[in-house]
């Protein structure tokens, strides 16, 4: 059973609905992969197939299990947030991101820069390293060079310790970084690049339930994506954060000013922009990812 947030307990029938269609949609077809591909397999064996035909259905398969073994163990995180946690805690910003980064195992050619990484944090610790790795490790799962630098930058921003975590990665098209923010939705198709889709919903849960907001934003370079969030610097800052919001872990949608500063000092946005996503679930051709497998004619089962 999914545990949401405090800032998710205004989602009406229609947003679970939407919800529930994304979770059937997902598990759909791993399981449909479970139920057809082994009748390709007793067609493989009962015709003499290849060995290497009978070996890539195999394979199809188990990538299809794990597939939805992982969409299943995401989600089941995700449910423990704000919930299957130990008493809220201080933690340094530099400590926390270093000890993550290390249980990442990045490549070689990936580097973590905390030179500007100051602050406290204060949460559950569970959920402080559950929202570090998942912001460090969509940095690392999806970067598109063997070369990459991620640098954390954070300070005191009133009441809050405002971070931004920048990378010099791909970076995503600005018309979809609203939608990254909603739970099971992937901007590539897992073939490519194998994911839950819950890392960033997790994050937005997060931070939500602290009373802050996060945001994507424009990289300081050339390339690569910036991560915009805010958390409470100590209890007291916490409970300022509930006041000021009007109801526990429901986020302000505001930007720090500090977060939407590039390392150059160049704005990366405008501070007090409102995000608000507006997603069209059924669309067929957002560039969104549409879960499906191979078939034996077309390599295709939806």
């Amino acid at each position: 059973m999914m545990t949401a947030g405090a800032h998710d307990a205004d989602a009406g029938p229609e947003e679970v609905e939407r919800l529930l269609y994304h979770i059937t949609h997902d598990l759909r077809a791993c399981f449909r992969a479970v139920r057809v591909i082994p009748d390709w397999i007793r067609e493989d064996l009962a015709s003499g197939s290849d060995i290497a035909e009978l070996e890539a259905h195999l394979d199809m398969l188990q990538t299809q299990a794990a597939r939805g073994d992982r969409i299943l163990l995401d989600l089941r995180e995700f449910s423990r947030v704000g919930r299957m946690v130990g008493a809220a805690t201080r933690s340094d910003v530099r400590d926390l991101a270093a000890q993550v980064w290390a249980g990442l195992d990045p490549p070689d050619g990936m580097t973590l820069d905390l030179d500007a990484a100051e602050g406290t944090v204060w949460g559950p610790p569970e959920d402080m390293e559950r929202l570090f790795a998942a912001l460090l490790g969509n940095v690392v799962k999806h970067h598109d060079l063997p070369v990459g630098r991620v640098r954390i930058v954070s300070g005191p921003e009133g009441h809050r310790t405002a971070i931004r975590i920048q990378d010099d990665g791909p970076g995503i098209p600005a018309r979809f970084r609203p939608r990254v923010f909603e739970l099971l939705t992937t901007l590539k198709p897992r073939d490519m690049c194998e994911g839950s889709g819950v890392g960033l919903a997790m994050s937005r849960k997060i931070v939500g339930l602290s009373g802050g907001s996060i945001a994507l934003g424009d990289a300081a370079g050339e390339r690569g994506l910036a991560v915009l969030f805010d958390l409470p610097q100590g209890p007291e800052d916490h409970a300022y954060a509930m006041a000021a919001t009007g109801a526990p872990g429901v986020a302000t949608e505001r930007v720090p000013a500090h977060v939407m500063m590039g390392s150059d000092g160049a704005h990366a946005g405008q501070a007090g922009e409102t995000v608000r996503p507006v997603i069209d679930f059924d669309a067929e051709d957002d560039g969104l990812e549409e879960a499906g497998i191979g078939s034996r004619e077309g390599r295709r089962l939806n």
